[in-house]
């Protein structure tokens, strides 16, 4: 049998990690005995340790902008976290329209059917524009949902627009 021993752990616990997948495990535990002698043990086979994939997790968010701006996209608008080693956001799934302003990707407007996908390194094309013809502060919202680097996506979210009013010049 081809073991994968577990070195350099020193807790009464350990977790598989993803370079462990496919593997059968087991741990080796090296001693010296009250006599002075090295004595090894390993611990009962385990089964061969299955790949997953954790979903990411999100978590609602807010950006507060003037009626007159315009904003940009940027990952950091959508929070991120995954608890797969090493898994990163790639991408971010838009559920639904804003209904006090609108989207535009890469300078056309953007029609959000079942989820449309957009690339973190395409983020920054995604901008959102509010409603000028809305009156005084408002908010906006689109919901959302982050996709890993296996496309996993995480629970939908809300991603809320503070939009104000700039103040008149007197």
């Amino acid at each position: 049998t081809n073991w994968t021993d577990i070195t350099g752990e020193a807790s009464a616990s350990y977790k598989p990690m993803l370079a462990d997948a496919g593997n059968l495990i087991r741990a080796k535990v090296s001693y010296f005995d009250g006599l002075g002698k090295l004595e090894t043990v390993y611990s009962n086979n385990s089964n061969a340790v299955i790949k997953t994939n954790s979903a990411p997790t999100s978590a609602d968010a807010s950006l507060s902008m003037a009626k007159s701006d315009t904003h940009a996209f940027t990952a950091a608008d959508f929070p991120f976290t995954d608890v797969d080693v090493g898994d990163k956001m790639s991408a971010v799934m838009i559920r639904s329209s804003p209904t006090n302003g609108a989207l535009k990707f890469h300078g056309s407007a953007f029609a959000v059917g079942d989820g449309y996908i957009v690339l973190t390194t395409e983020l920054s094309q995604l901008v959102y524009t509010p409603d000028v013809n809305h009156s005084g502060t408002f908010s906006d919202a689109v919901s959302f949902q982050v996709l890993d680097s296996k496309s996993e996506p995480s629970a939908q979210q809300t991603l809320t627009f503070q939009v104000s009013t700039p103040p008149s010049a007197s």
